[in-house]
């Protein structure tokens, strides 16, 4: 029989080496679970050194990026090379930024063509690597694709911004362009002109043949304004049948006359229903010049 000491020995040690066991296992239960965290939320992280640049990549990165861990070697530029060009000056000013100070940084880039081809989205969390001098000897980053994110907050916007039936910005979208617009062009010396338009007798449209057949006139009717007019140019539906267009640089009162005898032209062509009936419609419009008729249009 082994000695006392000798038993207790061996059973602290056993119990060690259990909890020992037990510690590994969590450990890697949480890195698995880690994971599973990064594949779900597309993330992926990398390090590049300061000495030569050279770039590693995990493998939620090659996943990321579509690319093969085996054949694919990533460099510096990999990201970079993909990036939208004001973005890749950003993410390389603050790349430079934390070899330089030490201080972690974070950046949003778009990227073209990467993997799945379309543009993607990226928060990119870059965190820098010291030695034991507190020099940085290299930057780790994690690179989380919110693509979905960022087109749904896209989404959103314009469904705030746009009237959802024609897709034409609304009223309060309008009024906060219209600010813009009118301080630029008092900076600049220029003209601007709002020109409104209202279609006769439109509940009786509405009336004859029908609630869909009045929303299909409005959107014919603000495609047909939105042909006419430039890109540079706002249109908006306020309401109603009421439509708006803001038209900059107008150095005479007779070019925007014309432009509403355009579109009043525009407006009055028939227009087929889905039904295969054809209405004709007619629009009254309103126009104002600034700076001739105030300050504000």
């Amino acid at each position: 029989m082994a000695h006392p000491a000798v038993q207790k020995f061996n059973s602290v040690a056993g119990l060690a080496l259990d909890v020992a066991q037990r510690s590994i296992g969590c450990a890697r239960q949480a890195l698995d679970d880690l994971k599973t965290v990064h594949r779900i939320a597309r993330i992926g992280n990398w390090r590049i050194a300061a000495e030569d640049r050279r770039a590693t990549w995990s493998p939620d990165m090659h996943e990321l990026f579509g690319t093969d861990p085996a054949s694919f070697v990533p460099h510096e530029d990999t990201l970079t090379s993909q990036m939208d060009e004001a973005d890749r000056a950003t993410f390389l000013a603050t790349f430079a930024t934390i070899f330089e100070t030490g201080e972690p940084a974070a950046v949003e880039v778009r990227l073209d063509g990467c993997g799945e081809g379309a543009r993607r989205w990226f928060w990119i969390d870059m965190r820098p690597e010291t030695s034991p001098t507190g020099a940085v000897i290299a930057v780790r980053g994690f690179c989380q694709e919110i693509t979905d994110r960022k087109l749904a907050l896209e989404r959103i916007r314009f469904m705030t911004s746009h009237d959802p039936l024609t897709s034409l910005i609304n009223r309060g979208h309008l009024l906060e362009r219209l600010d813009q617009v009118l301080a630029e062009a008092r900076r600049r010396r220029e003209n601007v002109a709002l020109l409104t338009f209202d279609i006769d007798d439109f509940k009786g449209i509405n009336d004859l043949f029908g609630h869909s057949a009045a929303d299909g006139v409005l959107r014919e009717v603000a495609a047909r304004i939105s042909r006419q007019v430039r890109e540079t140019d706002l249109v908006a539906r306020i309401g109603g049948d009421e439509f708006v267009v803001v038209e900059t640089g107008c150095e005479e009162p007779e070019i925007v006359e014309a432009l509403a005898r355009r579109l009043l032209r525009a407006i009055a062509e028939p227009i087929a229903l889905a039904d295969g009936r054809e209405i004709a419609i007619s629009a009254s419009v309103g126009i104002a010049l600034h700076p001739f008729d105030g300050m504000t249009c």
